[in-house]
């Protein structure tokens, strides 16, 4: 039986050893050497993408763990001229220094980005927000696939009507552009493997797999995306054989696999053309 958690912090989901979405869709481009190597505690997103999900999925933690940085108005310099950069002066400095210090578990953004970030999360709620409503986000499953301990956590997830959901940044939301970054970055098999987890937590395969694509810069254009059923049953047969391979070869070992050591034959002749 699956274990979920709705209220748990990412730093504690990651502390779980489990092979996650985010470990089969990286060893679906590398070898799991690489996934070893590219795998710690950070979640690798940037700072501007993990405050735009919380903005959007969960507004209550977006206030209470992003702060803006000090106003840099009031820095004069001694002849009481305003300097070319006032955030690299000393005073400055001080204020952020001891700004971090009264917050010590925050995070800061400038202005520059908290707009950016109001841009973009008024935006996906303009274009998606029918699939916010009744949204559970960031729920963290736990699971077993074949004896081999699995987690996920999708952005969000809705018993009513089935619904795993993705929230991804982007440099262009253009259909065909989110299309090539879906699959470049295997986010159908990351869907894939949180729809898994999802079957197994609720005892039924969710029926709506939905990614929300919002562009990074003006004007923060949104998309909405929703991936067949059809290719996420075939992804689905991919993260089991990867479950298997990683229970065979990595489970427990000191050292996970690498590149096949053969010889690779490159051949770009014409042949009898």
């Amino acid at each position: 039986m699956a274990e979920i958690v709705t209220d748990l912090p990412f730093a504690e989901y990651g502390k779980r050893l489990a092979l996650s979405s985010t470990m089969i869709s990286r060893r679906d481009r590398a070898s799991w050497a690489h996934v070893r190597a590219g795998h710690g505690p950070s979640d690798g997103v940037a700072l501007i993408g993990r405050a735009a999900h919380a903005a959007l999925l969960q507004p209550d933690v977006y206030a209470a763990t992003y702060r803006a940085w000090p106003s840099a108005a009031g820095i004069k310099k001694k002849d009481g001229t305003a300097p070319v950069n006032p955030r690299a002066t000393t005073e400055y400095k001080a204020l952020c220094s001891a700004e971090r210090a009264a917050y010590p578990d925050a995070e800061f953004l400038d202005d520059e980005d908290r707009e950016r970030i109001d841009r973009m999360t008024a935006s996906a709620r303009d274009v998606a927000g029918q699939y916010l409503e009744g949204l559970t986000p960031e729920a963290s499953i736990f699971f077993d696939i074949h004896g081999q301990a699995c987690k996920a956590r999708p952005d969000g997830v809705r018993v009513a009507g089935g619904l795993v959901f993705e929230y991804k940044t982007c440099e262009s939301a253009e259909p065909q552009n989110v299309a090539w970054d879906i699959k470049k970055w295997r986010y159908g098999l990351q869907m894939a493997f949180q729809g898994i987890a999802y079957r197994e937590a609720f005892g039924h395969a969710p029926s709506h797999y939905v990614i929300v694509a919002v562009e990074k810069e003006p004007p923060y254009g949104c998309t909405v995306h929703e991936l067949s059923l059809c290719w996420i049953a075939e992804l689905e047969e991919r993260c089991i054989e990867y479950v298997d391979e990683f229970k065979q070869l990595c489970e427990g070992k000191p050292t996970w696999p690498g590149y096949s050591r053969a010889v690779h034959i490159i051949d770009f002749s014409k042949g009898d053309e």
